[in-house]
């Protein structure tokens, strides 16, 4: 009858059944008992770290459905440095049936690790703790082991294709990285399957800011055989958008080459994410920088650079070295306006509480640049120049501007101006310039009435503390001078001082011109007190002269002045050699702008006393 062999099948059918059974739970506890997989994975950490590892929490295999180890509470370190909360790890399973414990895909569940921190030195074994010190760096070196370090995690990678981090968290002991470090890190490490293409995918928080990243390197076997690599790494958050496309190798030197790209919406935001959030910085407004990257040893240029910030663009080179933390580059400029750099350096007070703001420069004692510019045209506040060369440096507590030589109204130019911070801070600058047409800087900064014209030379010096605005609107010592020859004051009639009594200054403002040989003035200032140590204008015929205060904030002048006719040789009829000497007419111009006076003293000066002044000054010499 054909039942017993149906029910024979059956028989033998379900025992296969828990033959297979007995295999898969007792497998797996052979593979656990004799510690392959558990030993595996501290192993796979140690290569993988090149630190020692221990699994302090329980572990637990897995083979259906899908060959995996759990470990909790896994430390790597001599100090414990790095902490896993849990590690999942995942086995070849045709392996695993055969009790071998080979890892293709590890995910780290919340690792988390503390930058280590180093105390300061004391070296006179006496207990204090010594102040900052800047460290002595080499680049070239640490280039070099970071290159060192990628090989050997190409290596170490082995035949690991997937490595996934959740939620991990960094926290560095380096100020320049920041006080909140990298947090709620996720990334997926992954290799193709010939184990040579590279990928890294993810998103992580780096001081409070969120960015997502992808690198792709196109040959690990290329590195490992000493030729180069094609690479590419795009960053992208709310403060900075970064792509670098190029070739990076590891012999016979690291080195990376490609194009770059970087843009931020705030240079201040940028800046302060990408190093230290707690040193206010200067805010430019949007900035970006492209070009070609080259990093070779200590160096990292970029070449066919083009910066724009503070609304300007400039193109040249940029390098920075990583042993001195230095920046140095040459821009130049087609129009340059440094105005909202100064601005954004020294912010103007917007009311009676700005003038009290501190005056902060701290930044510039942790940065340390210099940089070459030159612009078609470049303004500075209302001062305008062509043809500029310049130096813009920061570093060791202060900001300089250095002119060296520029066109300046029709003449050329050199200058310098610089703020230092620290305990006193200071602002120092000077300008001077030679050639330089009055007309032109009539027409800028004068009034449509009075017009100079004539070259000249000028001068403009300052110095002054600088906590805040009051302090440099107080104490601020301030020098102008201009010497000027061949030229002319036209809006002015220089009669009004050559009849006594008082009149309005105003009476003098006519269509008239007084042409002078020479031209001199020297004021000096402290605070918002000027002095008009003195003002002369002559021709061969006349001679003006003035000086006494005057107080820009009250709008209180108050000159005293005279006006002569210069000697001339006496008339016909006198012995030769002989000279006639004019009386001088002395006035007085006083009172709170716009109402100012014009006091003379004395009876009115006969036409012979004051021909020139009555003549508008227009007798030729």
């Amino acid at each position: 009858m054909r039942p017993r062999p149906l029910k024979r099948r059956w028989i033998w059918g379900i025992g296969s059944l828990v033959a297979l059974a007995a295999l898969i739970v007792l497998l797996p506890r052979f593979v656990l008992a004799s510690d392959g997989a558990r030993a595996e994975l501290v192993q796979r950490i140690e290569t993988l770290t090149g630190e020692p590892a221990a699994i302090s929490g329980p572990v637990e295999f897995d083979l259906f459905p899908r060959a995996r180890l759990v470990a909790d509470r896994i430390a790597i370190g001599t100090a414990a440095e790095t902490r896993i909360e849990r590690i999942i790890a995942d086995f070849d399973p045709i392996d695993a049936l055969f009790g071998e414990a080979r890892i293709s895909r590890i995910v780290l569940v919340r690792p988390e690790r503390d930058g280590a921190s180093v105390p300061p030195a004391d070296p006179a074994g006496t207990g204090a703790v010594a102040g900052p010190e800047r460290r002595a760096r080499d680049s070239a070196a640490f280039v070099a082991d970071l290159a060192e370090l990628a090989r050997g995690a190409i290596d170490r990678l082995d035949d690991l294709q997937i490595l996934v981090i959740r939620n991990g968290i960094w926290r560095s002991s380096e100020e320049t990285f920041g006080p909140n470090g990298i947090s709620n890190a996720n990334l997926t490490i992954t290799r193709a399957s010939n184990l040579s293409a590279f990928q890294m995918v993810g998103d992580f928080v780096w001081n409070g800011v969120p960015a997502t990243m992808e690198m792709n390197l196109a040959s690990t076997q290329r590195l490992k055989a000493g030729q180069e690599s094609a690479v590419d790494f795009d960053l992208s958050s709310p403060t900075l958008d970064l792509n670098f496309e190029g070739q990076v190798a590891f012999d016979p030197a690291p080195t990376l080459l490609g194009r770059f790209e970087a843009r931020g919406d705030s240079f201040a935001r940028t800046a302060a994410w990408l190093s230290d959030t707690r040193t206010e910085i200067p805010d430019l407004g949007a900035v970006s920088l492209t070009g070609s990257l080259v990093l070779e040893g200590r160096m990292l240029a970029v070449n066919d650079a083009e910066l724009r910030v503070a609304g300007s663009a400039g193109r040249g080179a940029l390098e920075y070295d990583l042993d001195r933390d230095h920046v140095d580059g040459t821009l130049a400029f087609s129009t340059l306006d440094l105005t909202p750099i100064a601005e954004a350096i020294v912010p103007l007070p917007s009311g009676p509480f700005g003038m009290m703001r501190p005056i902060n420069v701290d930044f510039a004692s942790t940065a340390d640049l210099a940089l070459r510019l030159s612009a078609d045209e470049a303004r500075f506040g209302s001062l305008a120049f062509a043809n500029m060369a310049a130096v813009l440096t920061v570093g060791g507590g202060s900001v300089g501007l250095e002119l060296g030589d520029a066109s300046f109204y029709g003449g050329r130019a050199y200058g310098r101006l610089s703020l230092s911070g620290g305990a006193d801070p200071v602002l120092s600058g000077e300008l001077n310039g030679s050639g330089v047409d009055l007309g032109a800087v009539s027409n800028a900064f004068g009034t449509p009435v009075l017009v100079l014209s004539g070259n000249g030379r000028v001068g403009a010096n300052i110095s002054a503390p600088a906590e805040d605005w009051r302090t440099i609107a107080r104490s601020a010592e301030t020098q102008l001078t201009l010497s000027a020859a061949d030229g002319s004051l036209s809006g002015f009639d220089p009669s009004v001082f050559a009849t006594a009594g008082t009149r309005s200054i105003y009476s003098g403002i006519t269509g008239g011109s007084l042409p002078f040989e020479e031209l001199k003035a020297d004021l000096r200032g402290y605070g918002t007190e000027v002095t008009v140590r003195s003002l002369s204008l002559g021709n061969a015929n006349d001679l003006l002269e003035m000086s006494g205060r005057a107080d820009p904030v009250e709008g209180r002048i108050a000159l005293d002045g005279r006006s002569r006719s210069l000697p001339q040789t006496a008339s016909s009829g006198t012995r030769s050699g002989e000279f006639t000497a004019p009386k001088p007419i002395s006035f007085k111009v006083e009172g709170v702008w716009p109402d100012l006076r014009v006091v003379t003293d004395g009876p009115a000066a006969s036409p012979s006393d004051a021909s020139g002044i009555a003549a508008g000054g227009s007798a030729a010499p």
